[in-house]
């Protein structure tokens, strides 16, 4: 004897534009049907609608945009649209919504342990070398 759950649950997950799942449909387990967002956003939660979010560095078109120029593609909020970012992969640093940033290498903290100005106008040292 089986209980689907979505049967009675089902409308709180299409109202949401979701999909009911009893993944346990046995009469002595209740209560822990889902509604799952449909691909490609993500989410999941038990007996209530879930929190949809879209990875939108899933997209190849987003992703091999950053990848192109050597950049990483990153989704900050998966609840809103249009927050991917481009970043820079270390030890270079700079990101940018939507854009390639333009990457900064401060070669003396990516080289040195330690930093220091030299005091001659030349710049930075590696300090303690």
């Amino acid at each position: 004897c089986a209980l689907d759950e979505c049967v009675e649950h089902e409308a709180t997950c299409t109202a949401a534009g979701q999909v009911c799942a009893d993944p346990d449909p046995t009469p002595g387990s209740v209560g822990e049907w889902e509604c799952v967002c449909e691909e490609p956003a993500t989410g999941r939660a038990t007996a209530a609608a879930a929190e949809c979010g879209l990875d939108e560095c899933s997209d190849d078109t987003t992703r091999q945009y950053c990848e192109a120029v050597g950049q990483d593609c990153a989704d900050p909020n998966l609840a809103a649209p249009n927050t991917w970012e481009c970043r820079c992969r270390d030890p270079a640093t700079g990101a940018a919504v939507g854009a390639r940033p333009m990457c900064v290498l401060d070669e003396c903290t990516a080289v040195c342990a330690t930093c220091a100005d030299s005091g001659d106008g030349a710049g930075n040292v590696c300090a303690g070398a």
